[in-house]
């Protein structure tokens, strides 16, 4: 039987290799995407070209309310969706004090609030189908510590370990939920290229995580079948 995996924030970046990855294991993907509609479709005409099914649908997770309608259409479609990876992110360099009510809302909204209900609606579906889901929360390898410069995203993260944790073991036998916490991995606007590598070099194993490095933990939990409640660091070292 076709087996689906569902990623958000599958057009891009970390999750762009997360549904590339999934679809060499031979799953059929289903990417959520905001505003990167472009992106989106050239990760589904990628996957074409490798006769692999990839539907992909737009949706601003931050919308609960209209989220929830998508992802009754994306479960009322699909009948085997047996992993759901939460990767959609919002991160902004912001210090307690720098924090606004708005920014704190949609740092939450997304990197908290969407994946408590997502996978809320996700045990319903696998209850109505007989299925045996499994869960991946994307997280950070920060969340070991206390660091303020990304306060409410930090924060948000530390609260979505805490729900992987619960949920490992409320949503039992039915789903099994882990985690995943990433490192410095991608260039951005906080970090450059060479920063990137210069932290690298001092951390533990003194080398720079890659894409591949965060798939194989993704994949490696996704055929753990006894493993659940686990968060597995993929960073170096950093968490040390």
């Amino acid at each position: 039987m076709e087996r689906y995996a569902l990623i958000t924030g599958g057009a891009i970046r970390v999750g762009r290799a997360i549904c590339e990855r999934l679809a060499a294991e031979g799953y059929s993907i289903i990417a959520i995407y905001n505003n990167s509609s472009e992106d989106a479709k050239n990760l589904q005409d990628s996957l074409k070209l490798q006769n692999v099914k990839c539907d992909i649908y737009q949706c601003d997770i931050s919308d609960i309310k209209s989220a929830r309608l998508t992802f009754e259409k994306i479960f009322l479609d699909n009948k085997n969706i047996s992993l759901l990876v939460n990767n959609s992110s919002n991160f902004e360099r912001l210090r307690f004090e720098e924090t606004s009510e708005n920014i704190f809302d949609k740092t939450f909204d997304i990197n908290f609030k969407a994946p408590f209900f997502i996978t809320q609606q996700y045990h319903k579906y696998c209850q109505d189908n007989s299925i045996k889901g499994h869960v991946v929360n994307i997280l950070d390898s920060y969340i070991s510590t206390n660091t303020g410069a990304y306060f409410a995203y930090l924060l948000s993260k530390k609260s979505l370990f805490e729900l992987t944790m619960m949920c490992a073991k409320n949503l039992a036998p039915d789903i099994r939920v882990n985690a995943v916490s990433i490192g410095l991995l991608l260039e951005s606007e906080s970090f450059s290229d060479e920063q990137i590598n210069k932290k690298s070099a001092q951390l533990p194993l003194g080398t720079r995580i890659k894409l591949d490095d965060i798939t194989s933990a993704i994949c490696y939990l996704d055929s753990a079948k006894n493993v659940t409640g686990q968060n597995i660091f993929v960073d170096s070292g950093h968490h040390l």
